[in-house]
């Protein structure tokens, strides 16, 4: 045997596949590292890996020996887990601009997105985005992947409306004249 050949890096709990020169009359023996999956006695070996990265090894036989082994050193990657997007609060104003952001790990591609009215401002595929919120409910996605896959996370955020300018309106009660101030989308009250 010359060369083992496939992919140095592979996904977790997916299936591969590594091979060497078919030769006549030839049988060859695998082996694989404990808990992974799959067996075979020809030129080309399919299999499920469930660990970090090991060593794959083959060797052929004949009816007149058997021959040198070869090894491959096997990178084991998996799906990437859900981003966690951070923000430091859960009620924005509306149309304002907030920043979010993820912890960047290597090897992971973020892609952001939102849902509703709400706006996703510039790189949308970098560990932060700027997000411009709309009226009332917004969803925040968040796809971390690589190239075993993706997942995708969700964060729910609340914009309120800015207070209107408020309005002081001329009224009578009977001959008495009063004034009354009419306050809207208010939380909280400075005395004038």
């Amino acid at each position: 045997l010359t060369a083992l050949r496939g992919d140095s890096v592979i996904c977790s709990g997916l299936a591969s596949s590594l091979w060497v020169d078919s030769l006549p009359g030839t049988v060859y023996h695998w082996l694989l590292p404990n808990h992974w999956t799959g067996e075979s006695s020809t030129h080309e070996l399919s299999f499920i890996s469930s660990s970090p990265g090991a060593e794959v090894m083959v060797s052929a036989s004949n009816a007149c020996s058997r021959g040198d082994t070869l090894k491959m050193m096997l990178r084991v990657e998996k799906v990437p887990d859900e981003a966690l997007i951070i923000a430091d609060i859960d009620y924005w104003c509306q149309n304002t601009v907030h920043i979010l952001y993820t912890d960047s790990l290597a090897g992971i591609s973020y892609q952001w997105s939102v849902a509703n009215d709400w706006s996703v401002l510039g790189d949308s595929r970098s560990d932060s985005v700027n997000i411009l919120a709309g009226g009332g409910e917004g969803a925040v996605l968040l796809e971390a992947s690589n190239f075993c896959g993706y997942r995708r996370s969700r964060r729910t955020f609340t914009s309120v409306p800015e207070p209107e300018q408020p309005v002081l309106r001329n009224l009578h009660s009977g001959n008495e004249p009063f004034r009354e101030l009419l306050v809207q989308n208010a939380s909280s009250y400075e005395s004038i």
